[in-house]
């Protein structure tokens, strides 16, 4: 009888001992869940703080290119442009513009007269063609 008593007596001493080890390990766990959750708030955080400070510079540089856009978009700042680069004029009143074979490394185009309030035509009234040489394009190659 005293044999199986102290064989009860070890079981309820072991099984105290798998009690506390476990209680132990749970509150371990859940510590080292507490201490994890807690790292992967601040790393969420710092995300966030990157990605505002990142969508304030995509909105400053979209209101720059939009002004950009707008301001290229103008269609005299265009023509102005184009007619500068390509040193286009317009036709003097009462010139004629001949049309020959053109070389290869020219191009040949419909230009607008009358495309404003200077002259008082319509842009549908006559199109004159210019010849324009590339030549000098193609050299920066």
């Amino acid at each position: 009888m005293k044999s199986m008593r102290k064989i009860q007596g070890d079981r309820t001493g072991l099984e105290q001992l798998v009690k506390w080890v476990g209680l132990v390990g749970l509150v371990v766990m859940l510590g080292l869940l507490y201490v994890w959750q807690q790292v992967q708030t601040r790393d969420l955080k710092r995300d966030i703080l990157q990605f505002e400070q990142r969508r304030v510079l995509l909105i400053k540089e979209n209101s720059i290119l939009s002004v950009q856009v707008s301001r290229l978009s103008d269609q005299v700042a265009v023509k102005a442009k184009a007619m500068d680069m390509f040193a286009l004029s317009y036709p003097a009143v009462g010139q004629v513009v001949a049309m020959t074979t053109a070389p290869q490394n020219d191009a040949v185009a419909y230009v607008p007269v009358g495309d404003g309030p200077e002259t008082g035509e319509s842009t549908t009234a006559a199109l004159s063609l210019v010849s324009i040489s590339i030549s000098h394009l193609n050299k920066s190659d």
